[in-house]
């Protein structure tokens, strides 16, 4: 098997990214804080998609206060475990945006027995292996 290269990948490598509109799914914590936070350092607009208002808001509050910069976050309410709030999210970002440029598909799942019948984005992508619902 062929060794393959890898090249380190850092924050300062990210390119001005002025005039992105961007989408971060469990952007309030983890990985997706730290995602969200460095596109918007680079000038991104990224929203936040998350089923709690208030972790979103809480880490929007963070980012904030951590940065020198005016950063341009917001939230979108959307849980992935129902496809109408995805639906419901889906609607309000468009209401508010005319275009995406980067989607960050981030969010972890979550099972519980009170969901296991109710259709998700997330059973719909691991049944379908296409993005497309019945």
């Amino acid at each position: 098997m062929p060794s393959e290269k890898f090249t380190p990948f850092h924050a300062q490598d990210i390119p001005n990214l002025s005039g992105y509109v961007a989408i971060v799914t469990g952007g309030n914590a983890g990985i997706g804080y730290e995602t969200t936070f460095q596109l918007a350092l680079h000038g991104a607009r990224v929203y936040i998609a998350g089923r709690s208002p208030d972790r979103v808001k809480k880490a929007i509050e963070q980012m904030k206060a951590s940065s020198a910069k005016t950063l341009d976050l917001h939230m979108l309410e959307m849980d992935l475990q129902s496809l109408g709030s995805v639906k419901g999210g889906a609607e309000s970002f468009m209401r508010q945006e005319s275009r995406l440029d980067l989607l960050i598909n981030n969010a972890g799942v979550r099972s519980h027995p009170s969901t296991a019948n109710k259709p998700s984005l997330h059973k719909v992508i691991k049944r379908k292996g296409k993005h497309q619902a019945r």
